[in-house]
């Protein structure tokens, strides 16, 4: 089996995912105003949706406009599809946020724009590419730091280490400033220690790396490596 058929078969048509996000506020908008002020608990409950959603509209824009055109130009790489580097944005814990606004809709009869069934497994999707991303590393660091020489072959296996580690990604993952604008749970305040941050910014740009392989390959994977050497 060629590389170009398994990178045509790990594509995803993700193309319009996320326009369905604005309708999901425009509703949520819509209902907030007409629950009466004595009604607390539920004005509170669509009013937190709200603002959730809100942060999501606003960091998908800033992914969008500033981080995408940084990414492209760190990893010398153009996107066939920019809504592809939003996916990887997303984290598990959005799953709630989502699930919630299902059962509240469909509870309350209520019809929105959205395609739910992709939005409740975007952050599943994310960690697919990264996952993608930390095996197609691993094959390119080598390549990058082949030897001829058989005596020399050592050096390879330290290279490809330290170009690929954790500790390397998530520095890369700082210079571009892309760890704020991961999407998730806003309301989750279960508290993280500083390796579990670290292997979330290395998650990013396994992901970035996902995505760059199932567009074009490998060879596009050992090209963009300029942006963690």
């Amino acid at each position: 089996m060629s590389e170009h058929y398994i990178a045509k078969k790990l594509k995803w048509d993700i193309y319009g995912a996320f326009d369905g996000i604005p309708d999901i506020k425009k509703v949520l908008e819509e209902e907030l105003a007409q629950i009466p002020k004595e009604h607390s608990r539920k004005w509170a409950k669509v009013e937190r949706w709200l603002a959730q959603v809100t942060d999501v509209l606003k960091k998908l824009e800033y992914i969008e406009k500033i981080l995408i055109p940084k990414i492209m130009d760190a990893f010398h790489y153009e996107f066939e599809s920019p809504d592809l580097v939003k996916v990887i944005f997303f984290q598990p814990s959005i799953k709630k946020l989502f699930d919630e606004l299902v059962i509240h809709f469909n509870a309350n009869e209520i019809t929105v724009g959205a395609d739910f069934e992709v939005l409740c497994n975007i952050g599943e999707a994310a960690k697919v590419m990264a996952l993608l991303g930390d095996s197609t590393l691993g094959l390119a660091a080598v390549q990058a730091y082949w030897e001829a020489k058989i005596s020399r072959v050592g050096n390879i296996s330290q290279k490809r280490a330290a170009l690929v580690s954790n500790e390397n990604l998530a520095r890369t993952c700082e210079r571009l400033d892309l760890y704020d604008y991961r999407i998730h749970d806003t309301f989750d305040q279960e508290p993280q220690n500083e390796e579990k941050i670290a292997h979330v910014k290395g998650t990013l740009i396994e992901g970035i790396y996902g995505i760059i392989y199932a567009e074009k390959g490998i060879d596009a994977v050992f090209d963009a490596l300029i942006a963690i050497k």
